[in-house]
């Protein structure tokens, strides 16, 4: 004990002479004590649902959306369940003998083959064909004939096939293989009240067949029956409620038109009310003695009216019942 006190003594007073005294060898590491717990995980918290305070920022890397999405108020894409597409487009018709041939491509593909309506749109200059009929379809395009002349343009809707709730109302579309004139169709889910329906024929199988479709006698809430000119190959049917609707980029109101067999050259319709612009038009004929007008194709469509015509192949006259018509237009 002596000796240790002397050498912290003998150290002590060097140091303050500041002279360096020999130090001894540095000891072994002693050994790293245990790590503590780390406890129990935070909650995650549930998925983001929005982005706040994103001014000017950037997402990178690929971002899924499910529902809507809107940017700037507009609505940006085009909505499932169902997907719902449709406008006025140019046929590009091409000659082929007594018959043309146009193709128009969605802007979105669907999941498998749509059901389509489609009608004739001769407001260019009103001189073509009054007839068109489905030639090809694929989930991303549909190929269209027309009879009798070039068609200036297509009004087309196009919908998932189902039945589907839409701005609270109901909405069914499907595919009848093999239509026969004088057949009907039952709604998979009755309506509360009497549908509008749309229809167009379906020749992708041989293209011979059928060209014009009509519905015939008093739709109901059960079903509806037809006439076709011929046999088809399928008949495409897009049944709704009566009244407004609004899907993603889409809004339209459907109707019924009573012409009182008085309507021919040509038909006029005042919209409910003024649109913002000049909708696309899908047109179906309801004859209800089955012996009136089988065509018609629109002549003019402006902001707050439409006017078609009325064609009757047989030469017995163009008085019809009713036209159910629905009034399509794209927001953006």
């Amino acid at each position: 004990m002596r000796s240790i006190l002397g050498r912290l003594l003998l150290s002590a007073s060097l140091a303050l002479l500041g002279c360096k005294g020999e130090t001894g060898a540095t000891g072994p590491q002693g050994q790293v004590g245990p790590q503590g717990d780390p406890g129990p995980k935070g909650d995650p918290g549930e998925p983001r649902t929005s982005v706040d305070g994103l001014d000017g920022g950037i997402i990178s890397g690929s971002v899924g959306v499910t529902g809507d999405l809107t940017v700037g108020g507009r609505p940006v894409g085009y909505r499932s369940g169902p997907l719902v597409l449709g406008g006025d487009s140019p046929l590009g018709c091409v000659s082929s003998g007594t018959f043309t041939n146009g193709t128009v491509s969605f802007p979105a593909s669907f999941a498998a083959n749509p059901v389509v309506v489609a009608t004739v749109d001769e407001t260019g200059d009103d001189n073509g064909a009054i007839w068109a009929r489905l030639l090809r379809l694929a989930p991303n395009r549909v190929g269209f004939r027309c009879g009798n002349a070039p068609a200036d343009g297509i009004n087309w809707l196009a919908i998932e096939s189902g039945t589907f709730t839409i701005s609270g109302k109901q909405v069914e579309a499907g595919v009848a293989s093999g239509a026969v004139s004088g057949g009907s169709i039952s709604f998979p889910t009755p309506f509360s009240a009497p549908p509008i329906v749309l229809l167009t024929v379906d020749e992708t199988g041989d293209n011979s067949g059928g060209a014009f479709a009509r519905v015939i006698n008093t739709v109901t809430t059960t079903g509806f029956q037809y006439w076709l000119d011929g046999s088809s190959d399928a008949l495409h049917w897009i049944a709704m409620e009566p009244g407004d609707y609004q899907h993603g980029r889409y809004q339209w109101t459907a109707g019924v038109m009573g012409t009182n067999n008085t309507c021919s050259t040509p038909c006029t319709l005042t919209f409910p009310r003024p649109l913002q612009t000049a909708p696309a038009v899908l047109l179906t004929i309801n004859d209800t003695n089955n012996s009136g007008a089988q065509g018609l194709r629109i002549q003019r469509v402006t902001t707050t009216q439409l006017r078609f015509l009325l064609y009757d192949t047989t030469g017995t006259g163009l008085a019809t019942e009713n036209v159910f018509y629905v009034l399509l237009q794209e927001l953006n």
